[in-house]
């Protein structure tokens, strides 16, 4: 990227806390394997400091944040179109000056915003004094968000879109993270006349920490003992799975609303947290649901990769989903997913729209919030024994097609067109 042979310096930007969502976890894993072939650097807004061993962080400590929609780590949840313009224009000043004296100590080669919003005015700023170039990767919910805002409070919206346009158009190129995203992008870019073309680079999984491998479910049982509430995982009855944010998006009501459906003995788990986890567990109550267990929050490198290996299916019942990176890591891990036919999920499990159901080798689709489609589809995976005779093809599929190193390398090939663009 550079005439001299020095690693390049790559600073990352998230306007968000180093752990809490599937953002954070893409900036972390991306980060983390860029790291042999450059020096990185990201830049958080958090209200505390978490060590990063594998890449160099900075963080902004803040007592809290504004989100896009929702985030379990801000305590007011303070939407970005609630703040008045000048909270917005201060907001903005003030990462700007703690931003630039990153900038000033690091000399980044290239700049990596992630998502299409008040980043990227910030990110111009520093290109305008210092002459680094920056990418803009969409990750999807800045665009729910703006759909939202311009519902809630138009005139919040035009000054946001000014702000955030004019950033944008200064960047080498935007990033759309799946083929659905990447037609929203576009859309976007159209609407507002931007400038820079859109590059699709589909995100990944760590390949090192989720791949198939022997369950313990002794020590699973152990673990979660005080979640299970007295009860087991039981390791000869199938068992489905849930991971995410307890948000009305993520359709976990449709899931639970499921259950009384299944004609199969199956116990459910839901993992995560959120703003509906305590009206979820009144729902789970309310239908007298023996079965299904919450878990809460579980470590994403303890916990997860041996929850994907010991359930039979994970079930991603989502609208309009931008990615659904739960879904290849359960996937690295040979286990099928069971997911909405909206968003990313029908590109990630490898549907073309021709076949005749919503069944692919890697899972199946259903309409989104259809609970007894949800129900039928469990069941057929459990009576087709789909993970026991799928579950080789599945790993070494997504290994194939949503590898983080591969993700990575395009990076790293964008990052180089940015620098000689210079």
């Amino acid at each position: 990227m550079t005439t001299t042979q020095r690693q390049p310096k790559i600073l990352m930007l998230t306007l968000f806390p180093h752990s809490g969502n599937g953002s954070a976890t893409v900036v972390r894993d991306l980060a983390t394997v860029l790291s042999p072939q450059a020096e990185c650097l990201v830049y958080y807004v958090d209200t505390e400091v978490t060590e990063t061993k594998d890449y160099r962080s900075h963080y902004l400590l803040v007592d809290d944040f504004p989100v896009l929609r929702t985030h379990p780590k801000s305590v007011q949840r303070k939407q970005f179109i609630q703040l008045s313009e000048k909270e917005i224009t201060d907001y903005i000043q003030k990462l700007y000056e703690d931003f630039a004296s990153v900038v000033k100590e690091f000399h980044p080669d290239v700049i990596h915003v992630h998502h299409g919003w008040l980043g990227a005015t910030v990110a111009k700023r520093i290109k305008a004094e210092f002459g680094i170039p920056y990418i803009v990767q969409f990750h999807g919910t800045e665009l729910e968000a703006r759909h939202d805002y311009q519902k809630a409070n138009p005139q919040i919206m035009r000054f946001l879109d000014e702000l955030v346009v004019d950033g944008l158009n200064s960047a080498e190129a935007f990033v759309a993270i799946s083929p659905t995203e990447e037609e929203l992008v576009l859309a976007y870019r159209k609407e507002l006349k931007l400038l820079p073309a859109v590059k699709m680079i589909p995100n990944g999984y760590d390949e090192d920490i989720f791949y198939p491998e022997a369950v313990d479910f002794e020590k699973l049982n152990a673990k979660f003992a005080k979640n299970l509430n007295g009860a087991k995982l039981d390791p000869a009855k199938p068992l489905v799975m849930f991971v995410g944010r307890f948000v009305g998006f993520k359709g976990i009501e449709h899931l639970i609303r499921a259950v009384p459906h299944f004609k199969s003995d199956v116990q459910t788990i839901l993992c995560g947290n959120g703003e509906l986890f305590d009206k979820m567990v009144n729902l789970k109550d309310e239908l007298k649901l023996e079965h299904v267990h919450f878990l809460g929050h579980v470590d994403h490198f303890d916990d997860l990769p041996a929850l994907y290996n010991a359930a039979d299916m994970l079930i991603v019942p989502s609208e309009g989903e931008p990615f659904g990176l739960v879904a290849i890591e359960a996937m690295g891990c040979g286990t099928p997913v069971v997911g909405s036919m909206s968003g990313a999920l029908p590109y990630i499990l490898g549907y073309s729209g021709k076949e005749a159901t919503g069944k692919t080798p890697y899972g199946v689709l259903v309409p989104y919030g259809d609970s007894p489609a949800i129900a039928e589809a469990i069941d057929s995976v459990v009576a087709s024994d789909f993970k026991k005779k799928n579950a080789d093809a599945i790993s070494q599929y997504v290994n194939k097609q949503f590898s983080v190193r591969a993700q990575a390398e395009s990076y790293f090939s964008l990052y180089q067109d940015c620098n000689r663009s210079k």
